[in-house]
């Protein structure tokens, strides 16, 4: 009767152990240490303010990323989102520039070219 019960409290424990395990389910990939990534993007010489007139114009954008080997470098291929842009309509607007998976947003400023802001 003991071996019975052994032998039944040990099928328990496998039973129990087989249906908690991860079986058929891929490990989370972890990062590789050594390859180097985008942690962000930066954003400069953009045009900013624009007469009422105007198309929207990214002016000298450049797009410089910052990568996880602390290096920086001028990014060639990006996106630029600028639907929000109304010519002809006064207001400030939101332009989204996008690099590999990184965003960052800068505003814009339409009006009469007398009322905008000096560029400097």
């Amino acid at each position: 009767m003991k071996k019975l019960l052994l032998i039944l409290l040990c099928g328990c424990f496998l039973l129990l152990g087989n249906s908690c395990s991860n079986k058929g389910e891929e490990p989370t990939p972890q990062p590789d240490p050594d390859k180097v990534t985008l942690t962000e993007i930066e954003l400069k010489g953009y045009k900013d303010t624009f007469d009422l007139t105007e198309d929207f114009d990214k002016g000298f954008l450049e797009v410089i990323g910052h990568y996880s080997d602390n290096t920086e470098k001028e990014i060639t291929e990006y996106t630029i989102n600028s639907d929000a842009f109304k010519k002809g309509e006064k207001g400030t607007y939101t332009i989204t520039v996008t690099a590999d998976s990184k965003s960052q947003t800068y505003t814009v400023v339409v009006g009469n070219v007398a009322d905008l802001p000096a560029v400097s």
